[in-house]
C-alpha cells in the first residue's frame, strides 16, 4: 500500500498526503522547461540578421528561457533534497541526538537518543537535553532512593522512572548522586510509542511493528533502534509477533498450538504458565501449560504443596499447643525446613515493595525456619532483589541452621547484603548459627537492621562481609531508627571491612546493640572463648570482643551432646544412629537404613531386607517363599511372593530359583514338589507337572520325561 500511494496518490490539501508525488514532479517540470529553452535559443542563433523583427522576438523569448533555467535549477535542488535518503524535513529531525550541557561529572553518557549513568558514583552532576521530543522509555533504572534522583520538568525520580513521561526538543534532564550511596544506575531512551501495522516486514526500526494473532503492540521507538513488543498474544502464541507457537505449547500456529504436559522445576516463581511448574515436598507433577498440578503427598497441601496440613488431635496439640499453664505441644508453632535458596528465600522474604521479589511467606510470626547445612546463593536461587538476598519485614520469630556449628552460609558471592531486616516493633527475631559470608552493599554488608526490629544473633558467624559506603559503614552489621534494638551472643567477626573506616564490624546510627559475653541456651552454662576485638563506629554496648560457645566439633560418628569444648566431651553414636563432623547430636537412621556404631552415614537395606523403623541396627529378612531384589527398603509389604515354578528355601532372598526338571511349584513356594508316578516335568521353572497321555508311562516319581509303553 505505501509503494502503491507513493507512486499514483498526487492530489494535495492541507488535509492530505502529497509526498513522492511533488517531488517527481518537480523534477519532471524542471526537465521540460530545460529541453524548451535550449531548443528556442538554438533557433534564434539560426535567424538571419535581416529578420530583425523575427529575431528580436526570439531574442526576447531567450531571455525568458535564461530565466527559466536559473529557476529549474534552484526547483530541482529543493526536489532532490527532498528526496535524498527518502527523509523528510520532519523525520530528519527525529534524527537528532540527546546531548551532555554544561558541566558535567562522573559516568554520563550519550549515544544517540538514549542517555545514561551507569555504575554510577558518588557526587556526580549532569544535565541531558533533549535532541527531539517524544516519550521516555526507561531501560534500567537502579538508584538509591531518596538520595539520588532524576530530575524532569520539575518532578524528581528516584524509586521508579521517568517511564512514559513526554518530554520536547531542547528540554534538560538532570541528575544528582548523593556523596554516600551508589547503585547499577540507569539508562533511558527517547522515542515514539510503536504504532500497529498490518505489513509482516515491519520489524519496528520505523516505529511501524507487525503484531499478528491477537497481539498487542507496545514498546517505543527512539529512532536509532526499536523496543517495539508484541504482547496479550491469542492462548498458545508467541514470539516477538505473536506467529509462533509460545513456550509450553507444540503444533502448527496459529490455530493448532497444544498445551503440553507441565514439568517440574525448582524456581519457585514458575507457576505453569509456560509449561515450568514448581512443586515442594515430594509433590508429583500433572496438567498442561497453564493449568499444571501438584499432587501432595501426605502432610501436605495447597497449590505448591507448600502446607503442612495435622493430622488428628495430637499432631494439632503438638503444632500449636503452647499455653504455659498446660502441658506445652511438641512445637510451639509451625516448623519449615528449608534445603535450598528458593526455598529459603520462599519461607522468610515477605517484602513487597516496588522492585522487589516477593516470596510466598510460609514463615508465619513465631514460627521456626531450619536451614540444612550447606551454602545459600542467588546464582543458585531466586532472592530479593538485586542489592538483598532476604528482606523481612514485620516478621518475628527464629531462621537457624539445623546444627549450632553455623554451617549455614548466606553466601553474598560479593555482589549482595544477606539480610535487610525490619521491623517488627513487638516481638524477637533470632538468627541463630548462620554465617554471612562475602555480603556487600553500600552499608551493612551482611546485615542491616532498621526501624525498631529486635533481632538476637546467636552463635552467628560474620566473615568477609564489606561495606562501600563513604559514610555509614558496617562491614557486617549496621543498625538504624530509634527503637531497634539487637543482642549478640556468642558470635564471631572476621574480615568485614567498610570504607572509610566506618566500622568494619558494626556501624550504629541509632537504636542499640548489645554484645554479650555470655553463651546463650543450651550452652549457658560454658564459658565463651573470647576472639578478636570488634571495630565499630557509634555507641556499642557490652564488650567489644567476639566471642566463640559453639561446643568442640567432634568427628563424624562422634557428638558432644553436653556442649562441652573439650574433646573428652565427644560420645561415639551408637548403631542405629549417625553424625557427620562438628554434629552435637547423633541422628537416627531413617526407614530403610541402618549404621554401626560410629558411623558417619547410614546404609541402605540389602536386597532381601526392610527397615521399617528408624534407628535400625539388622535390618529384617523377607519371609521363606518371598524375595526383595531393591535395597533400601522400609516396609514388609516390599517383599514380594516367589513366582509359579521358583521357590524361596530361607529368608532375605533377594531373587527366588527355580525349580528343577521333575518338580513343580506354586506361587510364594518354600520348596518345589516332586511330579508323581504318571506326570513328568520335562523343563525347569515347571508350575505344573504334565500327565503322560495314552501309550506313555512315567513310573518314577520327579519324572523328567515319559516313556512308551511297551
Amino acid at each position: 500500500m505505501d509503494g502503491l500511494f507513493n507512486t499514483v496518490s498526487n492530489y494535495k490539501s492541507w488535509a492530505n498526503n502529497t509526498i513522492n508525488s511533488t517531488k517527481a514532479f518537480g523534477l519532471f517540470a524542471s526537465l521540460i522547461v530545460r529541453v524548451g529553452c535550449f531548443a528556442l535559443l538554438k533557433i534564434g542563433s539560426k535567424i538571419e540578421p535581416t529578420r530583425r523583427s523575427v529575431a528580436k522576438r526570439v531574442g526576447k523569448l531567450g531571455r525568458l528561457c535564461k530565466c527559466l533555467l536559473g529557476l529549474s535549477v534552484l526547483v530541482s535542488l529543493v526536489a532532490s533534497e527532498e528526496v535524498s535518503g527518502g527523509i523528510s524535513v520532519a523525520e530528519e529531525g527525529r534524527k537528532l541526538a540527546v546531548t551532555l550541557s554544561g558541566s558535567n561529572t562522573g559516568q554520563c553518557t550519550v549515544n544517540g537518543n538514549c542517555f545514561s549513568s551507569l555504575n554510577y558514583g558518588d557526587d556526580e552532576r549532569c544535565t541531558f537535553t533533549m535532541g527531539n521530543g517524544g516519550v521516555l522509555n526507561v531501560v534500567s533504572f537502579n538508584i538509591y532512593s531518596r538520595y539520588d534522583y532524576l530530575t524532569v520538568d520539575g518532578v524528581q525520580y528516584w524509586e521508579n522512572g521517568p517511564q512514559g513521561v513526554s518530554v520536547s526538543a531542547g528540554q534538560d534532564i538532570t541528575w544528582y548522586s548523593s556523596g554516600s550511596y551508589t547503585d547499577t544506575g540507569f539508562e533511558i531512551c527517547v522515542g515514539d510509542p510503536c504504532v500497529a501495522s498490518s505489513t509482516p516486514s515491519d520489524d519496528g526500526s520505523d516505529g511501524n511493528f507487525y503484531c499478528i494473532n491477537g497481539g498487542d503492540v507496545g514498546g517505543w521507538w527512539n529512532g536509532d533502534g526499536s523496543s517495539c513488543t508484541c504482547t496479550s498474544c491469542n492462548t498458545g502464541l508467541g514470539g516477538p509477533n505473536c506467529a509462533i507457537c509460545a513456550t509450553g505449547y507444540s503444533g502448527s500456529p496459529p490455530d493448532d498450538c497444544s498445551p503440553d504436559p507441565c514439568l517440574a522445576t525448582s524456581t519457585s516463581t514458575d507457576d505453569g504458565s509456560d509449561g515450568n511448574f514448581y512443586c515442594i515436598n515430594g509433590g508429583d507433577i500433572g496438567g498442561t501449560t497453564g493449568s499444571c498440578t501438584c499432587t501432595c503427598n501426605t502432610g501436605y497441601a495447597g497449590d505448591s504443596c507448600q502446607v503442612t496440613i495435622v493430622d488428628g488431635m495430637d499432631e494439632l496439640f503438638n503444632t500449636i499447643g503452647n499455653y504455659d499453664s498446660f502441658t506445652v505441644g511438641g512445637r510451639s508453632l509451625a516448623e519449615v525446613n528449608v534445603v535450598d535458596m528458593n526455598g529459603l528465600f520462599n519461607t522468610v522474604s515477605n517484602y513487597a515493595g516496588s522492585g522487589y521479589n516477593t516470596g510466598n511467606s510460609i514463615m508465619a510470626n513465631g514460627d521456626t525456619t531450619i536451614l540444612a547445612a550447606g551454602p545459600y546463593k542467588c546464582s543458585e536461587g531466586t532472592c530479593a532483589n538485586s542489592d538483598n538476598m532476604l528482606y523481612t519485614d514485620d516478621l518475628n520469630g527464629e531462621i537457624k541452621c539445623v546444627e549450632d556449628n553455623a554451617s549455614c552460609v548466606l553466601d553474598g558471592e560479593n555482589a549482595r547484603r544477606g539480610m535487610y531486616v525490619e521491623g517488627p516493633w513487638s516481638g524477637t527475631f533470632i538468627l541463630r548459627a548462620l554465617t554471612f559470608d562475602k555480603g556487600y552493599a553500600n552499608y551493612g554488608g551482611g546485615v542491616f537492621i532498621r526501624s525498631g526490629a529486635i533481632v538476637d544473633l546467636e552463635l552467628c558467624v560474620f566473615s568477609n562481609n564489606r561495606a562501600s559506603a563513604s559514610w555509614g559503614g558496617g562491614g557486617a552489621i549496621y543498625v538504624s531508627d530509634s527503637g531497634t534494638t539487637v543482642n549478640a551472643y556468642g558470635t564471631r567477626f572476621n574480615g568485614n571491612t567498610a570504607g572509610f573506616g566506618n566500622g568494619d564490624d558494626i556501624y550504629r546510627l541509632d537504636g542499640t546493640i548489645t554484645i554479650h559475653n555470655t553463651c546463650p541456651s543450651p550452652y549457658s552454662s560454658n564459658t565463651p572463648i573470647q576472639g578478636s576485638a570488634l571495630d565499630f563506629a557509634g555507641a556499642v554496648d557490652g564488650s567489644s570482643y567476639s566471642f566463640n560457645c559453639v561446643f568442640y566439633h567432634c568427628d563424624a560418628g562422634f557428638s558432644n551432646p553436653t556442649a562441652g569444648l573439650l574433646t573428652t566431651d565427644c560420645e561415639e553414636c551408637v548403631a542405629g544412629k549417625f553424625s557427620s563432623a562438628g554434629s552435637g547430636t547423633c541422628s537416627d537412621c531413617p526407614q530403610g537404613k541402618y549404621s554401626t556404631a560410629r558411623s558417619d552415614t547410614c546404609a541402605d537395606c540389602p536386597t532381601g531386607t526392610y527397615a521399617e523403623t528408624n534407628s535400625t541396627v539388622t535390618c529384617t529378612d523377607c519371609s521363606e517363599g518371598k524375595y526383595l531384589p531393591t535395597p533400601g527398603s522400609f516396609s514388609q509389604y516390599d517383599c514380594m511372593n516367589c513366582d509359579p515354578g521358583k521357590y524361596g528355601p530361607s529368608p532375605g532372598l533377594s531373587e527366588c530359583p527355580n525349580c528343577p526338571k521333575g518338580t513343580y511349584s506354586p506361587s510364594m513356594a518354600t520348596d518345589c514338589t516332586d511330579c508323581p508316578p504318571g506326570w513328568f516335568a520335562s523343563s525347569t521353572m515347571s508350575s505344573a507337572c504334565a500327565k503322560c497321555p495314552i501309550g506313555e508311562y512315567a513310573n518314577e516319581p520327579k519324572s523328567e520325561v515319559r516313556m512308551k509303553g511297551e
